[in-house]
């Protein structure tokens, strides 16, 4: 086990911001359709920083712009299992999807650190 001892940091307000997260639940409808359901937003502390300069990626609808960012934290983030699709982080009033998870509980006990990806369409 590392001698660092990071969990400290994540609770600290000089590192740490306020983001929103919101899960999302996959069920079937009546007629055995996949139908998506938000769960309600909750605010966590997170520490936030950018994994990827942010790109534009054309397409035949508009331009699309991407950007990757590490969320860290000790709330549970999820990529998407099962029936649970992957969750939203919400900074600033940009969306972010989770797409990569890795626990780091040998620096801290609860420690989640998340890259998730940005895609706002540019009409």
């Amino acid at each position: 086990m590392p001698l660092l001892d990071a969990s400290e940091l994540i609770g600290d307000p000089d590192f740490t911001r306020r983001v929103e997260v919101q899960r999302r639940v996959l069920s079937q409808d009546d007629k055995g359709r996949a139908k998506l359901t938000l769960g309600p937003v909750q605010m966590i502390d997170a520490i936030v920083y950018p994994a990827s300069g942010s790109r534009l990626v054309p397409s035949p609808e508009g331009t699309m712009e991407s950007g990757d960012i590490m969320v860290v934290t000790r709330y549970r983030l999820t990529e998407g299992t099962g029936s649970q699709d992957a969750d939203i982080v919400t900074i600033d009033g940009v969306g972010y999807t989770v797409f990569n998870t890795n626990d780091f509980a040998a620096f801290g006990a609860g420690f989640i650190v998340a890259t998730c990806r940005q895609n706002r369409l540019n009409a």
